[in-house]
């Protein structure tokens, strides 16, 4: 993530300025329902995992919008690295449909495959694609919530 201070002649500080590919990381944190919030919602770019989930979620009649269904998914996330466990999914990375991306509690991801051709189920790993804190959803190990076991998912 890269937050940048604006500066004006004579070194003065204008203004922040957070991309909006990072707003994704920062939103929780942010008072929701006011008027940076709402700007930075309004164009910010839709993860398109989430918007395929969301398409998906109102075909079946469930009326979520964007910030519901992203806390839905964080909230399992967050609960499966408090556990020590990875979560999966699959994006452009995956060229076949037993190819999954594998997000790990340490906020690493691989790219995996699983081999049905023993008795037992083995998951390979294909390629590491991003190192401990850089992938996916990296950003949610220095949330509040992932450290705070108390507070409830």
């Amino acid at each position: 993530m890269s937050i940048e201070i604006k500066r004006g002649k004579g070194g003065r500080a204008l203004g922040i300025y957070l991309p909006l590919r990072d707003w994704v990381k920062v939103h929780h944190n942010v008072k929701a329902y006011t008027a940076i919030y709402e700007l930075a919602e309004r164009y910010a770019p839709v993860d398109p995992i989430l918007k395929g989930i969301l398409d998906r979620e109102r075909q079946a009649g469930l009326d979520l919008n964007l910030l519901e269904l992203q806390e839905k998914v964080e909230q399992q996330y967050l609960s499966a690295f408090r556990e020590g466990k990875p979560r999966y999914y699959q994006d452009d990375n995956c060229v076949t449909k037993d190819h999954f991306m594998r997000e790990n509690p340490d906020g690493s991801e691989d790219l995996v495959h699983f081999d049905y051709s023993d008795e037992a189920v083995r998951e390979v790993v294909l390629a590491h694609v991003a190192p401990a804190g850089a992938g996916r959803y990296a950003y949610l190990l220095a949330d509040p919530r992932f450290r705070d076991n108390k507070t409830p998912l």
